[in-house]
């Protein structure tokens, strides 16, 4: 499966909090850092905007209607495949790490995971 690190829950609402976050996430260097502390090295950097849909979750390829829109969060994260039949992730906002298989008898037992 794939080691993972460094998600981060980001919240922009605050343009002081913003600011700080921007230059942490501008220095991927330790996102990198954190990733190759825990797993070596060759981790890819992904960054992922957040989302909602307000109506219409899963009906749009129906035929319905949908109202996606924009959110004040995003997650970064650097993640290579590991070899194992396990996922390895850690949240580095909330120091923790969690390790879990894709089968449903081997589910996540953090509820961020």
């Amino acid at each position: 499966m794939f080691q993972i690190v460094a998600i981060h829950r980001i919240n922009l609402c605050n343009f002081e909090a913003h600011i700080q976050i921007f230059k942490y996430i501008m220095d991927t260097a330790k996102i990198q850092e954190k990733f190759n502390s825990l797993y070596g090295k060759g981790g890819a950097l992904y960054a992922s905007p957040g989302r909602i849909n307000l109506i219409g979750e899963h009906t749009d390829y129906n035929g319905g209607f949908v109202l996606p829109g924009a959110v004040d969060k995003a997650m970064y994260c650097a993640v290579k495949p590991n070899g194992l039949n396990k996922v390895r992730a850690f949240a580095s906002d909330l120091n923790e790490p969690a390790e879990f298989g894709l089968r449903e008898e081997d589910k996540p037992e953090k509820g961020w995971a």
